[in-house]
């Protein structure tokens, strides 16, 4: 992601953020500054009509390339770049989890269970029958098992080698997390009723939302297969 700071004037210190240990570039736009052109290329700025304002723009992965538009206050900051969800997240895969599975749920309880249970079931049975690859090995194992090692196969993190999924629910209206989930979200719409999987991995990456009612218990396999690839 990428995150610019549209203002006038300069820059109001409480907004710039140096995004050391997050998935996300920051850039501070002062538009007295621009010209024409340079006022053309910024992308999303013709949203916007009071400054200070963020715009955040998706990877370009992503097949949505307009970027949400945000009100520019330290709240928004705040919500943009962190949220109790994102702890959550954060404080699994740190535990190990190989995916970190966000079950966003919409108004229907029984699609959201019924969702839920599919998942549940599923991830079990698939940290059963994943196997960590031929070789992978963490850096306290080096010289213990053996002097043929690639070190392309030594892990250069300390957090635990497992393969193990962890479902996270959060609902669609969740006051807390609504700017986080209209980041997870903004490339696939659904209906409000609807449940999302958003399956998030390594250094919280995700591929994007899935709808519930598409999902079936040979896609999360394959899905899972390929996060542990």
């Amino acid at each position: 992601f990428r995150l610019q700071l549209i203002h006038r004037g300069e820059a109001p210190a409480e907004l710039s953020i140096e995004p050391k240990h997050l998935n996300l570039e920051f850039e501070s736009i002062n538009v007295d500054d621009l010209t024409p052109n340079e006022r053309f290329a910024v992308v999303g700025i013709e949203k916007l009509t009071e400054y200070p304002a963020f715009l955040l723009h998706p990877p370009k992965s992503w097949k949505d390339p307009e970027p949400l538009v945000f009100p520019g206050t330290r709240e928004t900051l705040e919500s943009i770049i962190n949220s109790p969800l994102r702890q959550r997240i954060k404080n699994d895969l740190l535990e190990g989890q190989s995916a970190v599975w966000v079950l966003v749920e919409g108004s229907d309880y029984s699609a959201n269970e019924s969702t839920f249970n599919l998942l549940n079931k599923t991830l079990k049975e698939a940290a059963k029958s994943i196997q960590i690859p031929e070789g992978v090995i963490q850096a306290d194992q080096v010289g213990k098992v053996g002097k043929d090692i690639n070190l392309d196969d030594v892990l250069r993190s300390s957090i635990p080698l497992k393969i193990s999924f962890k479902i996270e629910r959060v609902k669609r209206i969740d006051p807390a997390e609504q700017t986080f989930l209209s980041i997870l979200t903004t490339n696939r719409y659904s209906p409000p009723q609807e449940p999302l999987v958003v399956p998030v991995f390594g250094r919280g990456r995700t591929p994007g939302p899935l709808l519930g009612s598409s999902i079936t218990a040979e896609t999360i396999t394959i899905a899972c297969e390929y996060l542990c690839g």
